[in-house]
């Protein structure tokens, strides 16, 4: 079954988001996300509240290196 996120765009109207993945780091105790909007990916940290998360997009370069070999991992199987 998929999965759906809502997103807002700058002008505040709300957009439907397919989940691509959802990743915990337990060690860091971190909540990453990798969605598709208009064909285009995603990856965002998040809180994990439910229904009330923030997606925060400015993720270091050690984090965009781990969600990225993920994607090409799901993409290549």
């Amino acid at each position: 079954m998929e999965e759906y996120i809502d997103i807002y765009d700058k002008n505040k109207k709300r957009k439907k988001a397919k989940v691509i993945f959802r990743l915990q780091d337990e060690e860091n105790n971190k909540y990453y996300i990798v969605y598709k909007y208009n064909n285009e990916y995603f990856a965002a940290k998040y809180d994990d509240v439910l229904g009330k998360s923030n997606l925060d997009t400015n993720l270091n370069k050690k984090e965009l290196e781990i969600l990225e070999k993920m994607l090409n991992t799901i993409q290549e199987g």
